[in-house]
């Protein structure tokens, strides 16, 4: 089954989809955003039908708690401002301040999700490379 995720935290998440399990349904579930995958078995503690489910991890292994950790992270914006920091330093040394504007915008749209990793850092090489 497919769904989309909200909520994401250490403990577990909720997901969206139309047909979830019912409460106490024990799955595996596989997070999976921009190449980077978490994986852990979780116990359904909730179900809405026709809405989605809350999902609590059980016990995930310690290597794939790093990525849940980083993401959990990002969302928290606690590393934005440290990679957008690192992307500026990077690829916006010199910049003019309308241009460095533009390249902590396109950075934070990465970290949130909005714009793909790919394109936002073709985007910040072409800023900095007009600039």
């Amino acid at each position: 089954m497919q769904g989309r995720t909200a909520d994401l935290s250490e403990g577990g998440c909720y997901v969206d989809t139309m047909s979830p399990f019912p409460a106490q349904t024990r799955v595996r579930v596989r997070i999976t955003r921009a190449q980077r995958s978490f994986e852990s078995f979780a116990t359904v503690v909730y179900s809405v039908a026709g809405m989605g489910m809350g999902l609590r991890f059980e016990a995930p292994e310690a290597r794939q708690v790093v990525n849940l950790r980083k993401w959990v992270s990002e969302l928290s914006g606690e590393t934005s401002m440290e990679m957008a920091t690192e992307e500026r330093e990077h690829l916006g040394a010199g910049l003019a301040p309308r241009d460095a504007v533009l390249n902590e915008l396109i950075t934070e749209l990465i970290h949130k999700g909005v714009l793909a990793e790919g394109k936002g850092k073709g985007m910040l090489q072409r800023l900095a490379s007009a600039a």
